[in-house]
């Protein structure tokens, strides 16, 4: 659990960081829900990847259950395209926060493989 949480405050801090550097607006003209705050990267597709892009490798691992990451890409994908929809971001938006989510993901992985496995494991 807590490679998980750790996880998703990087990715939730990051995001915040980012946001505040580029500044980009929100598509206020396609907006569905009204929104506040800066669009770029989107937060709901980097905290979403970064967090079950995580959990999926973490069950996967250890209760050895095949298909669960299937479920987990759909689930991130649809929550993606819903920000689109909803007008509150732009396509460039969700990819980028995809990505960084992924790159996150990948990285608290490698992290948890390398150096945690063993120190966590009593």
């Amino acid at each position: 659990i807590i490679i998980l949480i750790l996880a998703i405050l990087f990715s939730y801090i990051m995001n915040e960081v980012i946001k505040h550097i580029v500044c980009r607006v929100r598509p206020k003209e396609f907006f569905v829900i009204y929104m506040k705050g800066y669009s770029f990267p989107s937060g709901h597709a980097m905290n979403m990847s970064s967090f079950y892009l995580t959990l999926g490798y973490i069950l996967k691992e250890k209760l050895n259950i095949k298909y669960i990451n299937y479920f987990l890409y759909i689930l991130v994908f649809f929550v993606s395209c819903s920000r689109i929809i909803l007008g509150v971001h732009w396509v460039s938006d969700v990819l980028v926060g995809l990505l960084l989510g992924v790159l996150i993901s990948c990285m608290f992985i490698h992290l948890y493989n390398n150096y945690w496995r063993n120190w966590w494991s009593f």
